[in-house]
């Protein structure tokens, strides 16, 4: 890993949608608590999964990272961006997570989300900085979620 771990437990520490212990959707009333939906570079959905945890538990994005690179030819090479690109890609290099696709992944981090990062981890992980991002924001699914939940 290029931060420190010192960086990255700060910026783990700074986000509240990891944090399984914030409970924003009651399972006690709902199976459902929320969804979480892979984009693409033109903010198509590609696939959803139904959330029914509290927090966003790293196994629904593992499992739609899963699912992309079963869908993917064996050459491509995917930007991932998501709010806490830093605390999957630790996961990722620590537990073995999606090994066989690792070679073939950049994580970094939405760009509103990035300010609320540590400067070393903005420095690796904020896409204006990462090669082959070009101008995606990776807010696509604050944009969806905006539109749908106004109509």
């Amino acid at each position: 890993m290029s931060v420190p771990k010192s960086v990255l437990d700060g910026c783990l520490a700074s986000f509240t949608a990891a944090d399984e212990a914030r409970i924003k959707g009651s399972t006690r009333f709902f199976d459902v608590t929320a969804n979480m939906t892979l984009l693409c570079c033109h903010d198509r959905p590609l696939f959803t999964v139904n959330m029914n945890t509290p927090g966003e538990g790293q196994h629904y994005v593992l499992a739609l990272l899963a699912k992309l690179f079963e869908n993917l030819p064996h050459n491509t090479i995917v930007r991932f961006l998501y709010d806490i690109g830093c605390q999957l890609h630790r996961s990722c290099v620590k537990w073995g997570f999606l090994k066989p696709y690792m070679s073939r992944m950049t994580f970094t981090v939405s760009i509103f989300h990035a300010f609320g990062h540590q400067w070393p981890c903005q420095m690796i992980y904020h896409p204006r900085k990462c090669i082959g991002c070009g101008l995606s924001d990776g807010e696509g699914c604050e944009r969806l979620w905006h539109s749908t939940s106004a109509s």
